[in-house]
């Protein structure tokens, strides 16, 4: 993934000098890497935060860019850790401070939108205050809307 990474920032810096065809091919391949390994139930906190900093020992802008990455659907890793209610990875990625809480997918729904339907465990202070956390950096107030197709 490295070296798709390093064709994407380099067009990231310097899009003129770009080939196309290459930076199509990185931007499938970190795509599927990239929710391969934040997106599932059972995803690795401690791995989503080595690739969160091995992408920003690389560049900010590429940080950013892969964090916001969004699938078919229009989720991002933090739609899909919010989701399966993995607050570690939730935390992770709110470390980061890349991560679009914000940023709606094709139904319409935000990651903030999405953790207010959470069920939390009655007794798990560190999920109440991950989602507290994610209700105070995003928009409460967000109104849902769909893409037109």
């Amino acid at each position: 993934m490295e070296s798709a990474c390093q064709i994407l920032n380099e067009y990231l810096q310097r899009p003129e000098k770009s080939d196309p065809n290459k930076l199509k091919a990185a931007m499938s391949r970190i795509q599927t890497e990239w929710f391969g390994a934040t997106s599932g139930p059972e995803t690795d906190h401690l791995h989503v935060q080595d690739l969160l900093e091995e992408l920003d020992h690389i560049s900010n802008h590429l940080l950013h860019r892969v964090v916001n990455m969004a699938d078919t659907n229009g989720n991002t890793a933090l739609h899909y850790a919010v989701s399966h209610f993995n607050f570690p990875v939730v935390t992770r990625l709110l470390d980061s401070r890349a991560t679009d809480v914000n940023k709606q997918n094709r139904a319409g729904y935000t990651p903030v939108m999405l953790a207010a339907l959470a069920t939390l465990g009655a007794n798990d202070s560190q999920q109440r205050a991950t989602v507290h956390r994610l209700f105070q950096m995003g928009d409460v107030n967000a109104k849902r809307t769909v893409a037109v197709i």
